[in-house]
């Protein structure tokens, strides 16, 4: 009984729309609810007319299982009037929801008819799990010669009660000589029709084992086979249910495949979350296409709003997951910036190249032909026009390409077609450093010795120098020996110094031994100095033939003293100490 809820009509349900005002019947939530329990009772009880209605209203409102029990009912004549063309109709609609005994009744009326597309529907009613469509599908592989999937399916009909099944599976463990296993099939077959007698008497003393289920051995090749015939024959949603087991299962293609169907309405209206969600929950799990193609999608911005933002996260998505189509992508997203980031982008072929990418090899060797051109042509440039080496030394460093970097930071420094800025003279030799040039070692080494840029640092600088001379810089060579000559200078003059100091103090002996020392080394001064402990008797005996050897050598050495004014403040430093020591 139906009631309209817009004119008021109350009768039997005889289609969608209402006999009285042809409005289509709408029901509630609840309504269906109601409708669906009480569906499951009339089927419990039998009542098959009430039961016809029932599922008749359900079926309309889109329930997949109530159009499976009605389209039985008209293609059987249960309480209704037969229609198998009606009957169909509600069939293939079941099916298509994936409901197990729509997808069975439906592929067996095909075959009744002949139609091979009956096959197909038993097949994927047994995908589904409807316990009548395993034997039926069992049949199917025996006639395509596929016995282990056919004995898989047979077990799983045995299993679910089926006593064909099970006499059928006993009759052929026993050809196989597996006694034990025939006898616990043939249990199951029980009570057993006159043709199976003979073979309970011959297992009359064996002893029931059972056997192993075997599992359908080609589940995934089969799906697939069944996917690509529900492709070519048109049943979008058995293939998008399809496409979703083998997704489920692993398949990196139909995980692709799944979230596009979604992104390009492949069942009408295009559900662009959700597309997008399947992509990137199957990226998230190691399915590095999956990214490629929300990349892409949203890099082409046919399928979906274009975004630079979310087309890179997706590449390096991929990138993380060792995909080198996805390193070449980024490559290109880089390159086609306002300000190009080509140093980067090369990196990216490079990384490409080394898994292996043909495509990301052919961008790196462009853009190392092209920045090691425009280096060559800046060197000679260098001499006529400073400004055009400059900037073709800009644009080769901006390549990622290491001499044309150090050939920059010497631009800055010597303000060659640009002004003269040594801070980014020093940061260009730096970076171009961190690359293991060893030019840019070499000129970073000479930057911290004469402060180009940066601090004297001559620790640092030894260290940079030291580099680079080992690896052939001869110029490295030079500033290193300019280097340790500056340090053992300080150190001689950290002598004589410390010579004045015990002179100073008093310490007459200590301060002659000192300048022995340092005149030893070669400093005049510390020379000039001992010749005047010698003549004046500091620190040790009075010996005036040796002190005037002595100022003879400290004026070879560079050190003259014309006015005696030197060596006045030494014996002014001697007699104050003395005559303070003497009081």
């Amino acid at each position: 009984m139906i009631v309209c809820k817009k004119c008021g009509y109350e009768g039997v349900y005889e289609g969608k729309n209402c006999p009285g005002c042809h409005a289509l019947f709408s029901l509630s939530e609840e309504e269906l609810a109601r409708l669906s329990e009480d569906l499951n009772l009339a089927l419990r009880e039998r009542a098959y007319e009430s039961a016809a209605e029932l599922s008749h209203m359900l079926a309309d409102a889109g329930q997949a299982s109530a159009a499976a029990t009605y389209g039985r009912m008209l293609y059987e004549g249960d309480a209704v009037i037969e229609d198998k063309r009606e009957a169909m109709t509600y069939l293939l609609f079941a099916a298509e929801q994936g409901e197990p005994m729509g997808a069975y009744l439906y592929g067996r009326a095909l075959a009744e008819r002949g139609d091979a597309a009956g096959d197909f529907f038993i097949l994927y009613a047994a995908l589904l799990g409807h316990g009548a469509a395993y034997e039926a599908a069992a049949e199917i592989f025996f006639s395509i010669g596929r016995e282990t999937d056919a004995l898989a399916y047979l077990a799983l009909a045995a299993h679910g009660g089926s006593r064909t099944a099970a006499l059928s599976l006993a009759r052929r463990y026993a050809a196989r000589s597996d006694l034990a296993g025939a006898k616990w099939y043939l249990a199951k077959a029980a009570p057993l029709p006159p043709s199976a007698w003979p073979l309970s008497i011959r297992l009359r003393s064996t002893a029931a084992r059972e056997p192993q289920a075997p599992s359908v051995p080609h589940i995934g090749t089969l799906i697939a086979e069944l996917r690509s015939e529900a492709e070519r024959r048109g049943y979008k949603r058995i293939d998008l249910s399809l496409t979703q087991m083998l997704a489920a299962r692993g398949d990196v293609s139909a995980q692709c495949r799944l979230g596009l169907l979604y992104l390009e309405g492949y069942l009408g209206a295009k559900d662009i979350k959700k597309g997008a969600d399947v992509l990137k929950y199957y990226g998230r799990h190691g399915n590095a296409d999956a990214y490629l193609l929300l990349g892409d999608a949203y890099r082409v911005g046919t399928i979906l709003p274009p975004s630079r933002a979310e087309a890179m996260e997706c590449y390096e998505g991929a990138r993380a997951l060792g995909n080198a189509a996805a390193c070449v992508r980024l490559g290109d997203m880089y390159c086609e910036e306002s300000t190009p980031n080509i140093a980067y982008a090369y990196l990216l072929y490079k990384e490409a190249t080394s898994l292996g990418s043909r495509e990301g090899a052919e961008r790196a060797g462009s853009i190392e032909q092209r920045r090691e051109a425009l280096y060559t042509e800046g060197k000679a440039a260098l001499i006529s026009d400073g400004e055009d080496a400059y900037r073709r030394f800009a644009l080769a460093a901006s390549m990622g390409y290491t001499p044309a970097a150090v050939a920059l930071g010497f631009c800055y420094e010597e303000g060659i077609g640009v002004k003269t800025d040594r801070r980014r003279a020093f940061l260009w030799y730096e970076s171009a450093a961190k690359e293991k040039d060893a030019m840019a070692v070499y000129r970073l080494g000479r930057a911290y010795f004469y402060g180009i840029g940066i601090d004297r640092d001559f620790k640092m600088a030894h260290r940079l120098l030291r580099r680079a001379a080992a690896e052939g810089i001869e110029d490295a060579r030079t500033d290193l020996f300019a280097l340790l000559e500056r340090r053992r200078k300080k150190a001689l003059r950290s002598l004589y110094s410390l010579g004045m100091r015990l002179l100073h103090q008093g310490k007459h002996a200590a301060a002659r031994s000192t300048m022995e020392s340092a005149s030893a080394l070669g400093v005049a001064r510390a020379t000039y100095a001992l010749g005047c402990f010698y003549e004046f008797g500091i620190g040790g005996a009075c010996e005036r033939d040796l002190a005037f050897a002595t100022y003879r050598r400290a004026q070879e050495q560079g050190f003259a003293d014309a006015r005696a004014s030197y060596k006045t403040v030494i014996l002014k430093m001697f007699h104050e100490k003395s005559t303070a020591d003497s009081r």
